[in-house]
């Protein structure tokens, strides 16, 4: 079990650095899906190409508790 002050120190890491770079992470993915769309779709792999570059950085970003890595 980490000690309050390390817990701290990783809650601090994670708003400061981790979080940032999962939502640089969603922005990036959002503009490579959208320039990869139409092969995506004569490959018939939307879906796996959306959960990919969207929606992973975007659940790693928005929806883990803070501090989990």
């Amino acid at each position: 079990m980490l000690g309050e002050n390390a817990a701290h120190d990783l809650h601090r890491s994670d708003d400061a650095v981790a979080r940032p770079l999962g939502l640089g992470a969603t922005v990036v993915g959002t503009a490579i899906w959208i320039v990869t769309l139409p092969f995506s779709a004569l490959g018939g792999n939307v879906s796996e190409a959306t959960d990919r570059l969207i929606v992973d950085p975007a659940r790693f970003t928005f929806v883990r508790p803070l501090g989990e890595l």
